[in-house]
């Protein structure tokens, strides 16, 4: 069609009211069906045939999205609705009561203004007087049709007819509606427009829109129409952002879905059917920002919540947390002394009005923790706590100037004085040190630290590593988790903290806030929390910088390809690249290497070799012959030995093993497990440790030529494991170590001794969780992630892999993470 019959068409389709704000494809879903009826066939050709506009022209059907049912659930907020025509209908009376939408809440509304070139709302100025004079914060909305004319023309279309705007604090900057395609005569969902041609028509409608007003519109619209119809444009992420998302019927949501380019929202419409009249919205923010957002005037937003951990509230013995909602209103959450929290208790209203909460101990030193809290005007205010889960009534403690602070931190008694003290961190990376008073009130500040804008949040966690002293957990953008250990000296700069010393896994990027929440397990150790930005909580046990497990929580490193496998070792470096390597054999009888990629996982396995299925047995023995490179032993079916030198070199060319050499005769198949387990006995050579059935275990030393010694029992009892495997040097203590797993899931570690007379290993110790029956295999030695330590790999049935980080029983400082709920 061309676009007069567009136009000509869309005046037919409007009617009396148009298309309403966020009914675009609800209106193409009820188009569809009617169209399915003859009588709609009819009348939709006789408007054709009176237009002059060819049948075939008139686009065809398209596919509509679902519609989700809608429920009358509203979110915490400044609440407000948008308006249309379809809100007034003068044949019954009725017509939006604005003193009823104030009294349940309403205090912002958006009216529909105009759509396209060819529809204006009869009752605009009705509706706008009528918000105007409840007093609601008020705005103009546009329906686009950007198919039908060009943005420039649609802008200044709306502005003509009532679309303006003014910095009198009352007047919302000009909407756009830019939505599904409510037309289904006008083309598809999109407008039968490409992702660039719609955004040019923003661009071009928002140009305008400046230029007429001084203002850039807002945009109203839906994350999944933007990434269908513009391609996730981000050309608009500095754009004032109405965003629609609806909860499915019984849910709610924590935030709704953002289109590509942007981080926040000003309004969401969260419900097209109530609670209020039109569609419901709700202000991201407080009213006061409300009215600075329709006045253009520059406002920091206090969009999210604010939680801190001030300690055992009421008394029960388990630390506590209390959150700042939005609203204003002030949350207590008893701690359940497991890492999580019990059921929100509300202990205060009107606290928008702080935009920093501070977790400070009993910093009026009575033994009931405190709160301090930042006002927006800058000024630092104390609470007391009463031992009751509550406070008595705030107490300016600090004039204005706080605001200079990008964080403020509750860090326990820095300088050893018996008083809780405060940090203030400033954006270029400047710390000061407020010594507590006892009092409530904040000491002298003195210079602490300098270049700590390398760091993106920071936690006061106590004594976190157990040395007395308090210390501060810090994240740098990277995702990367540090510990400051205190030292208790006094505050000097440099002398309040030692060097950083990285903990913790990456990723902690993930999370919206970081804090420390004292002993909420109770097991004697000071933990951290995690708050995700939907509000969910990660409860991070702390271990005092010692882990029983000596291994970091499991990362996949490999999907089902290792099920075609009879048998995995791990021969250490095999192709001379520094990195832990693989070697596998399949069913087939063909052998394959899979070099490592220093980070605990593996390239995709090349073929080294054929006619390996006559071997029962593959051991990597490391360097065997004191050569420099690892090398591989085999136990063929009849029960002899073979032993296989490694090159260092495995290339397209090149095994990576030369010509094999008969090393044992028959009898080697009395042993179920054959173990290279490296230098046993401390002699500087690599040893064999072979397991009988019967739970014997003897150990061949190693000679450094590339064949076993005599045999030596060193022990007995074997046989309660269901499987053994070499573990290298696994605790950092210069010695080969074994671990073995059990029937019932439970993984151990047998210690090196270096002595004959202990059996080389010392009795067993249990490592890591339960669990462990779930794997087939165990492999080890290696350096898998080239980080110095030991790792341990295992396999699934299913041929998955997973890859567990040695810590030689040093590590984060963090337990595995636990859910703790939602905020």
């Amino acid at each position: 069609m061309s676009q007069a019959e567009k136009l000509a068409l869309l005046e037919k389709l409007q009617g009396e009211d148009g298309a309403q704000m966020g009914k675009g494809l609800q209106m193409r879903q009820e188009r569809a069906e009617e169209l399915k009826e003859p009588a709609a066939q009819e009348e939709l050709a006789e408007t054709l045939q009176v237009l002059d506009i060819d049948r075939t022209t008139a686009v065809a059907q398209s596919v509509a999205v679902p519609m989700v049912d809608r429920t009358m659930w509203q979110p915490d907020g400044i609440q407000g609705l948008d308006v249309s025509s379809h809100q007034e209908d003068p044949e019954t009376g009725t017509s939006v009561n604005w003193q009823d939408e104030w009294k349940h809440g309403a205090r912002f509304v958006y009216v529909k203004t105009t759509e396209a070139l060819s529809y204006k709302n009869p009752y605009f100025s009705k509706q706008h007087a009528g918000a105007t004079g409840v007093g609601m914060v008020r705005g103009a909305y546009h329906f686009a049709i950007p198919n039908v004319s060009s943005g420039r023309a649609q802008a200044n279309y709306m502005v003509d007819n009532g679309g303006g705007w003014s910095a009198d604090g009352k007047t919302l900057p000009p909407l756009l509606d830019i939505e599904w395609n409510p037309y289904l005569e006008l083309g598809n969902a999109c407008y039968n427009m490409s992702p660039s041609q719609i955004v040019a028509w923003i661009k071009d409608f928002s140009a305008t829109i400046k230029a007429r007003t001084g203002r850039l519109p807002a945009i109203y619209t839906a994350a999944s129409w933007w990434k269908d119809c513009t391609g996730s444009s981000t050309a608009f992420k500095g754009y004032p952002l109405h965003v629609a998302n609806y909860p499915s019927p019984g849910y709610t949501l924590a935030k709704p879905a953002l289109p590509a380019g942007w981080t926040d929202w000003e309004i969401w419409q969260y419900s097209p059917s109530g609670p209020y009249a039109g569609d419901s919205n709700v202000w991201h923010g407080t009213m006061a920002e409300l009215r600075d957002f329709a006045a253009n005037r520059t406002v920091t937003y206090n969009h999210s919540s604010l939680t801190a951990s001030p300690g055992d509230m009421d008394r029960d013995g388990r630390p506590d947390l209390v959150t700042r909602l939005p609203d204003g209103n002030l949350w207590f959450y008893p701690g359940n002394g497991a890492g999580g929290y019990g059921a929100a208790v509300r202990i205060g209203g009107g606290w928008q009005v702080f935009n920093a909460l501070v977790g400070a101990g009993t910093y009026d030193g009575d033994a009931y923790p405190d709160l301090l809290a930042r006002h927006s005007d800058g000024a630092l205010w104390f609470y007391a706590g009463t031992g009751k889960a509550s406070f008595k009534a705030g107490v300016r403690v600090g004039a204005s100037g706080w605001n200079v602070f990008a964080d403020l931190i509750g860090a326990g008694d820095l300088n050893g004085d018996g008083r809780r003290d405060l940090l203030g961190r400033k954006a270029d990376g400047t710390v000061y040190f407020y010594p507590g008073l006892g009092t409530g009130r904040t000491g002298t500040r003195v210079a602490a630290a300098t270049g700590w804008q390398v760091y993106d949040s920071l936690a006061g966690v106590q004594d976190f590593n157990g040395d007395g002293a308090p210390d501060l957990v810090a994240r740098k953008p990277d995702g990367s988790l540090w510990l400051l250990a205190g030292t208790g000296k006094p505050a000097a700069p440099g002398s309040l903290f030692g060097a950083p010393r990285r903990i913790g896994a990456s990723g902690w990027q993930a999370f919206d806030r970081l804090l420390g929440v004292m002993d909420n397990n109770r097991d004697g150790k000071n933990d951290l929390l995690g708050i995700y930005p939907d509000g969910r909580l990660a409860f991070y046990a702390g271990t005092q910088m010692r882990d029983w497990s000596g291994m970091k929580p499991r990362v996949a490193v490999g999907g089902s390809g290792w099920a075609g496998f009879t048998l995995v070792l791990a021969p250490g470096d095999f192709n001379g690249d520094s990195k832990a390597d693989l070697i596998g054999r399949k069913t087939d009888g063909t052998l394959w290497f899979a070099a490592g990629n220093g980070k605990g996982g593996h390239a995709a396995p090349v073929r080294i070799g054929r006619g390996w299925n006559i071997y029962t047995a593959l051991v990597g023995v490391g360097d065997y012959n004191a050569d420099g490179k690892n090398d591989l032993l085999a136990r063929q079916s009849d029960g002899t030995l073979w032993f296989y030198a490694g090159t260092g070199s495995v290339t397209s060319s090149q095994e990576g093993y030369r010509a094999r050499v008969k090393v044992g005769n028959s009898g080697w198949n009395q042993f179920s497990s054959l173990l290279g387990a490296g230098d046993v006995d401390g002699n500087g050579r690599q040893d064999l440790v072979a397991l009988r059935p019967d739970g014997s275990a003897w150990l061949y030393s190693g000679q450094g030529n590339g064949r076993p010694g005599t045999r030596s029992q060193i022990g007995g009892g074997w046989n309660a494991y269901r499987q053994v495997v070499a573990a290298g040097d696994y605790d950092g203590d210069r010695r080969a170590d074994l671990l073995g797993g059990k029937a019932d899931g439970t993984l151990w570690m047998r210690s090196g001794t270096g002595s004959t007379a202990a059996g080389m290993f010392a009795a067993e110790k249990r490592i890591g969780s339960s669990g462990w029956q779930q794997y087939n295999r165990l492999l080890g030695p290696g350096d898998f992630n080239n980080d110095g330590k030991v790792d341990l790999l295992a396999t699934k049935a299913d041929g998955s892999m997973y890859f567990y980080a040695g810590t030689r029983f040093t590590n984060s400082g963090l337990a595995a993470r636990a859910a703790a709920g939602r905020l």
